[in-house]
């Protein structure tokens, strides 16, 4: 079976970096290249109320002056939080705010291998102390954009829920 690499070499930018001055308390993220992301640090986890708030007030805001030079943000969420609490309203919405799956990858990242039989094998023969077998660390990360347009909902049903 044969395994899908990611790509090699720097990606392209689609357009010129109109500024490369600081955005604080934004952190831009270094190594990434070919897009502007960037990091908001917060004070405590889980987010505070008024944090919160001020937070998702600005993304509002800003999501309204990137339409005018027609970009948008965009949001995802790490699927293993839609297994917390969140997992009633994430399977409540699905229709509305139709999530689409894929494999979480840092930049440069490599595509997780399969299991082989050997590596099950010896899986299935070495339980842990209560009898389980821990497979956890064999899945990668999914992630689940939002494709549908309700982006101040998203934010609001599921922001600050991550790590």
């Amino acid at each position: 079976m044969s395994t899908m690499q990611a790509p090699t070499g720097p990606r392209k930018r689609l357009s010129e970096v109109k500024t490369v001055r600081d955005l604080l308390p934004f952190v831009r993220a270094s190594s990434i290249e070919d897009v502007s992301l960037y990091w908001l640090p917060v004070s405590e986890f889980p987010i505070g109320f008024r944090q919160r708030a001020w937070i998702l007030e600005f993304l509002d805001q800003l999501n309204q002056e990137l339409k005018q030079d027609k970009q948008s943000i965009e949001t995802f969420l790490q699927l293993k939080f839609a297994r917390t609490e969140l997992n009633e309203r994430f399977t409540n919405t699905l229709m509305e705010y139709r999530p689409m799956t894929g494999l979480m990858l840092a930049p440069g990242g490599a595509l997780p291998h399969n299991l082989t039989s050997l590596e099950a094998k010896r899986l299935s023969e070495s339980p842990g102390k209560d009898g389980t077998i821990d497979i956890d660390y064999l899945a990668p990360d999914y992630t689940a954009w939002f494709a549908g347009q309700q982006h101040r909902e998203q934010r609001r049903d599921f922001f600050g829920a991550g790590e």
